[in-house]
């Protein structure tokens, strides 16, 4: 639908030299983010619409970049660094893009390899763990939170799998990153349920940012180069267990390469992609399981925002009391769009709430309230939202409910969807994200 969109818009463009450029490089990046193989028919596609968009705006520098990386995906290094150049000797360059550049130049198999972006942390138990110290070794990242319930049901499992590596291979290792908001919940947490492998609370969320983390839980396999072999979001009792035993077992048959880079040096600006991209990706997701009743829905976490939100609000890192949160959670009717499509719908309502947050909110008063909408195959609310759990709060119930109907309608839900798309909405005021799903959590019968 996004190419279809695409062409549609370089027709519409017409003699619109800008726009006709800018429709072009959409278009090849979404035949990149199709492709495969280097000999792909798409990245022929691809090249051939980006060496038109800079005909038509030899000014737009960043397709010099672009056009490195597709030919470097096609294994054409020496005109690949040669346009990455161009792009370096243009006055129009970002550091995160320059930087990147430079990298493809060192090593243009970061263009073809899903290396994982440069992290470093130091876990609960003072243990130092970087990309540079994993180098050699196999890894499974697990991001997590001890407020989401699939990842409460999946630590048994993951246990389990942690045990049986530690017998039989000392070269894997495995690494929680955690998305709570309360240190001291968090360490109670792990201790009482026995996760022995090494822990890291990402209260700033710079791991999670790297990786392009915002479903949870999501597992990451790195090979012993560093490069991106697996990634799944979402848990299920039956089969995630078997298939990330799978993708461990086969990250350890990849041989380490002599020379290879101890660590890869993107920045924490980088979001880990299937490969390196001209365009940013979404990676597609397994579903979670079980919570409130609702099988298998999606879990979003939003960013948390100050208290002082308005108009002009910005992300900040704070969290627990005076900040506020959007968790997003839908039912799995909607294919392989339902991630995306979900967190559009979050960012839209999102951004209706903050503008017109209560005065009670802006003050300090805390309340989880849960809406419950349904969305039709035009985009339209199929019926007036509905609260499911209220906040006690006349004026924090009803901003919710006004954020979702001035969001509306929304973008058409993805094709594959049933007679309606359903979803659920947490609005979390002046509450961590951890008290208000507990709290919900509690409410729930099931």
């Amino acid at each position: 639908t996004a190419l279809d969109c695409a062409k549609k818009a370089e027709k519409e463009a017409a003699d619109n030299k800008r726009e006709m450029a800018n429709a072009l490089l959409t278009h090849a990046n979404l035949l990149a983010a199709m492709s495969s193989k280097p000999k792909d028919k798409k990245l022929v596609e691809a090249v051939s619409d980006t060496r038109q968009a800079l005909t038509l705006e030899p000014d737009e520098t960043i397709a010099h970049f672009n056009l490195g990386v597709l030919l470097m995906k096609q294994e054409q290094d020496a005109d690949g660094v040669t346009e990455m150049k161009a792009y370096l000797a243009s006055n129009n360059t970002d550091p995160a893009t320059v930087k990147s550049a430079r990298e493809d130049i060192a090593d243009p198999r970061r263009a073809r390899e899903p290396y994982a972006p440069e992290f470093s942390f130091n876990t609960l138990e003072h243990q130092q763990i970087s990309l540079a110290s994993l180098h050699g070794k196999v890894a499974l990242l697990d991001f997590w939170g001890s407020w989401c319930p699939p990842c409460r049901a999946s630590i048994p499992t993951i246990a389990a799998l942690q045990k049986d590596f530690a017998k039989k291979n000392k070269d894997v290792e495995f690494v929680g990153i955690s998305s709570d908001d309360d240190s001291n919940a968090w360490q109670k947490f792990i201790a009482a349920n026995r996760m022995v492998w090494p822990e890291y609370l990402d209260l700033d969320g710079h791991v999670q940012h790297a990786f392009a983390v915002d479903s949870y839980p999501t597992y990451i396999v790195l090979d012993r180069n560093g490069v991106i072999r697996f990634r799944q979001s979402g848990f299920d009792e039956q089969s995630s267990g078997g298939e990330l035993a799978e993708a461990l077992d086969k990250a350890l048959k990849v041989k380490l390469e002599t020379g290879a880079l101890a660590a890869a040096s993107g920045s924490a600006d980088s979001a880990a992609a299937p490969a390196q991209a001209p365009a940013s990706t979404s990676n597609t997701a397994a579903q979670p399981t079980s919570v409130y009743g609702n099988p298998e829905p999606t879990y979003i976490k939003g960013p948390s925002y100050n208290a002082a939100a308005s108009s002009n609000a910005t992300p900040s890192s704070a969290s627990g009391k005076g900040s506020f949160i959007v968790e997003v959670l839908v039912q799995p009717n909607a294919g392989d769009g339902a991630r995306s499509y979900v967190a559009s719908i979050a960012q839209t309502v999102k951004s209706r709430w903050l503008v017109a947050l209560p005065q009670e909110a802006q003050e300090g008063k805390a309340g989880v309230v849960l809406v419950q909408l349904e969305i039709g195959h035009d985009g339209k609310l199929a019926d007036d939202a509905e609260i499911m759990k209220s906040s006690g709060s006349d004026a924090l119930d009803h901003s919710a409910l006004a954020a979702v109907s001035a969001a509306a309608p929304f973008a058409t839900p993805p094709a594959s969807s049933d007679s309606t798309f359903e979803m659920q909405i947490i609005f979390a005021y002046n509450e961590s994200l951890t008290d208000a799903v507990h709290s919900l959590a509690s409410d729930d019968p099931q």
